[in-house]
């Protein structure tokens, strides 16, 4: 299990109280999830091959390049969240559940409301909420510990069912089951809301993949 798509992985360990802890995890740096998906190496080629033709001064053919940007980005647009994440991290999943351990993202933030995937990383745990434990993942500014982030969690998994993929120190990332509709929408819009302050506006809940972070 120490090798993943032929990279070999290195020990993981989280800093937090002040002292390094070591639970027996493993991870490897991956490219990002743009990075990885055909799609959009595809768009990051068109819009590369449009400035080109623009600094020529080629109408034309900018042109149609920028109508083929158009149809490639509302072609990402349509993916559902397991098409965007990167390709290595389901495989690592699977690789995961054959020895009884969670695959889950390290992952930061580009800029406000821009994920970006960091490593992969395989824990010898079997309950994904292990992993917020293993991260020590807080919402400090909402004077939530692990435990009750966990909890707090758990209402919504409860109703709606989740699947965390993705852990920090100050972060969560999960996908939601069961996208809610009408009022049920926009209650656990407000919900999400008030869990995390720093979310962009959601009047209501339409999105399955969900990444949530304090300061």
């Amino acid at each position: 299990m120490n090798r993943l798509a032929g990279v070999e992985g290195e020990p993981h360990s989280i800093f937090a109280e002040n002292e390094k802890l070591d639970f027996g995890c493993i991870r490897w740096q991956t490219p990002s999830d743009e990075d990885s998906n055909p799609l959009s190496q595809e768009i990051r080629k068109l819009d590369s091959a449009l400035l080109e033709a623009a600094s020529r001064g080629d109408h034309e053919i900018g042109k149609a390049l920028a109508q083929e940007v158009i149809n490639k980005r509302r072609a990402w647009q349509t993916l559902g969240p397991e098409e965007k994440l990167s390709p290595i991290y389901w495989s690592a999943r699977k690789i995961a559940a054959e020895h009884r351990a969670t695959a889950y993202r390290d992952f930061g933030w580009e800029n406000w409301n821009k994920v970006t995937l960091r490593a992969i990383v395989i824990a010898p745990v079997v309950d994904p909420y292990e992993v917020l434990r293993i991260e020590h993942t807080t919402a400090n500014n909402r004077g939530l510990n692990t435990e009750q982030l966990i909890s707090k969690l758990r209402v919504i998994d409860s109703e709606l069912g989740i699947d965390i993929i993705g852990a920090a120190i100050d972060a969560v990332e999960f996908l939601i089951d069961t996208i809610p509709e009408g009022k049920e929408a926009v209650r656990w819009g407000r919900w999400l809301q008030r869990l995390c302050p720093d979310l962009p506006q959601r009047p209501k809940l339409s999105a399955r993949h969900i990444a949530l972070w304090w300061d």
